[in-house]
């Protein structure tokens, strides 16, 4: 077999799956128990994620735009910052309008990356894809609407308030399943797993409070399958010797924001400092995965080797 045929992803396996269904229902057992962490503790837990996985899925960006792009060096970080200078500058501009299409670019990038990583060649993804996406993201702005309103301040979140309910995240896991089950003639084991795995999640993000339950998604769900589906194309080489070095530049670099967008947006709630930043250094990763997703992603692996 060849490196292409080993560099080819077939979805997460079952014990995958399993494992962190198991612990992600665990967590939500226990926070049932002892009730919800601290708005510190919560922090710590976002910040474990970034470091760990969040922001290393993004950081061999340059590799992938080198292998299907041939950009490298200024061709590759000059239009990135570029996007990440835009998204920061309509922060800047008009927050309420950057929070929309941010939430909007969200839902689709969590989507169909997770469906992705479960059923890589399932071709109908469109309605799966986005009604997987509102899992995430609509779980995470009405489960704790009270908390969310908070975080994101008056100027931010300008949304009437919502009664929780957990019929919310059983009516968006409702309509992903219908779509999901209408997206194929052939229903196989991965959408199985797929369905699985988003009830799974929409009980841990509507248990969690939202930073806590944000940073168990993006740790453990989106970026870490990210990392494996990238791990299977670096044949021969690791995914953090690829990713550190970048890894450590948007660690001090995201520090540097936090201090200049809390300067220059004034006091505001801590997530009304966060998601600019986060925005900043999401928007031109998702372009890059994007066109990575739209060409055959099975002959990665020869470009990555090197």
């Amino acid at each position: 077999m060849d490196k292409v045929d080993q560099g080819r992803h077939g979805g997460l396996s079952a014990a995958v799956v399993g494992v962190r269904s198991a612990l992600a229902l665990g967590a939500t057992s226990l926070l049932f128990t002892v009730g919800p962490p601290s708005l510190a503790w919560q922090l710590v837990a976002l910040l474990v994620a970034m470091l760990t996985t969040g922001l290393s899925h993004g950081a061999v960006d340059h590799l992938v735009a080198s292998r299907f792009f041939r950009a490298e060096g200024l061709r590759f970080y000059g239009p990135y910052l570029a996007v990440s200078g835009m998204t920061a500058l309509t922060w800047v501009w008009s927050p309420p309008l950057a929070l929309a299409l941010f939430l909007a670019l969200s839902i689709w990038h969590f989507g169909e990356g997770d469906l992705r990583d479960h059923a890589p060649h399932l071709q109908g993804r469109v309605g799966a894809s986005v009604t997987r996406g509102l899992i995430v993201v609509g779980t995470l702005f009405t489960a704790w609407p009270d908390d969310v309103a908070g975080l994101l301040g008056p100027d931010l979140w300008q949304v009437p308030a919502l009664e929780r309910s957990v019929w919310i995240p059983a009516g968006l896991c409702a309509l992903h399943l219908a779509t999901l089950a209408g997206s194929t003639r052939r229903w196989r084991g991965s959408l199985e797993l797929a369905a699985l795995d988003a009830v799974v999640l929409a009980i841990w993000l509507w248990t969690a409070p939202p930073i806590l339950a944000f940073a168990g998604y993006f740790g453990a769900w989106h970026s870490m399958a990210h990392i494996d589906t990238l791990q299977k194309r670096l044949v021969g080489r690791s995914l953090l010797y690829h990713a550190m070095p970048l890894t450590l530049l948007a660690l001090a670099g995201s520090g540097l924001a936090l201090v200049a967008v809390d300067w220059w947006l004034g006091e505001r709630p801590i997530a009304g400092v966060l998601l600019p930043v986060l925005a900043a250094l999401a928007t031109p990763h998702v372009i890059v995965v994007e066109a990575w997703r739209r060409r055959d992603v099975g002959d990665l692996a020869p470009g990555l080797t090197g």
